[in-house]
């Protein structure tokens, strides 16, 4: 089955396909068949990470712990949403940096 991919990536469209490793197709939000509402969250969604962006990437984060956790948090929900749309078409994975992915509907 194929990976849907939801994913904080600096630079890089928030949804991708996972056809294996090393093998990422990047997806453009727009052209993806999602309800306008669903779209418009994970452009927000992603807008919010990229605005963390640092002039060193390495020193990018949100201000505070808590925004941290409230992105994350949100893009769980948004990945539950997915899964819900396209459980039986998609494996859904929710990937952060630094927190790693998981499988919504394993």
């Amino acid at each position: 089955m194929i990976i849907l991919s939801l994913r904080a990536d600096f630079h890089g469209s928030p949804l991708a396909f996972v056809h294996g490793p090393g093998a990422t197709e990047y997806i453009q939000v727009e052209d993806f068949p999602i309800p306008t509402t669903l779209l418009e969250r994970i452009q927000k969604w992603d807008e919010d990470f990229q605005s963390t962006l640092a002039p060193y990437p390495p020193d990018s984060k949100f201000s505070s712990a808590e925004e941290d956790e409230s992105h994350y948090q949100e893009g769980l929900a948004i990945a539950k949403d997915l899964a819900y749309l396209f459980s039986e078409k998609y494996r859904i994975q929710y990937y952060v940096n630094g927190r790693g992915k998981i499988f919504v509907n394993p």
